[in-house]
């Protein structure tokens, strides 16, 4: 569910000029990755008051990946959305004084890993 302020709340949130709102995530994630790592350590005396202390690590970490492709992977700025048609007629019936009907593009949209 997305609420965004009176009126032109999406739109002025599309061009950077939002006045307030919030977005509720509810869809459910199964997000996982793996970790490995490696320590050594080691101590050395060298005098009587003084210790060496060494030690090296290594980690490598897999991707992260989800069950159902939800992970978000970028962002097209390009895409054409099933909605571009309409979100431009709406807008050209009330648009904002900032940006002429001509230069408003309803465009981008994400990239899903996987898909």
């Amino acid at each position: 569910m997305e609420t965004f302020g009176r009126g032109r709340g999406l739109a002025a949130l599309l061009l950077g000029i939002p006045s307030g709102g919030g977005v509720d995530r509810r869809a459910s994630f199964a997000e996982s990755n793996s970790v490995w790592a490696f320590h050594v350590q080691d101590d050395w005396k060298i005098a009587r008051k003084l210790t060496l202390n060494l030690g090296l690590r290594y980690e490598l970490e897999s991707p992260l990946s989800d069950r159902w492709d939800r992970s978000v992977r970028g962002i097209d700025p390009t895409a054409q959305l099933s909605v571009t048609t309409a979100a431009q007629a709406a807008y050209a019936r009330n648009p904002t004084p900032e940006v002429p009907v001509s230069a408003f593009k309803a465009l981008g949209g994400l990239n899903f890993a996987g898909v």
